[in-house]
């Protein structure tokens, strides 16, 4: 049992990020969760202060990206934000209204 509740879970390699909102602040966070230990490694895994409305995140392990959608407040064009693997912000990128899913093409 856990003192929150996911709104999101994406499998990254060994680990699961979990995305909830922050009681005390109604600020989404990402956790990371290490299913072998049943354990939360790190509570506050990306820092999502850049991020006006959280809808959603993806692995793609190709690249060793995590990526994060800002639908920047519903009423405007959205973001898409990289981080690497290790949780490190990389880039920002404006595209279309509400971003929720990316495709990969190789």
């Amino acid at each position: 049992s856990y003192a929150f509740e996911a709104s999101g879970i994406e499998k990254m390699e060994n680990s699961l990020l979990i995305s909830y909102t922050n009681p005390s602040n109604q600020q989404t966070q990402i956790a990371r969760f290490n299913p072998q230990s049943e354990q939360i490694e790190d509570t506050d895994f990306l820092d999502l202060s850049a991020v006006q409305t959280f809808a959603g995140m993806q692995y793609e392990p190709a690249q060793e990206l995590l990526v994060v959608m800002d639908a920047n407040g519903y009423t405007t064009t959205g973001y898409i934000l990289e981080f690497s693997k290790a949780g490190i912000f990389k880039q920002k990128y404006h595209v279309g209204l509400i971003p929720n899913s990316i495709i990969y093409y190789e």
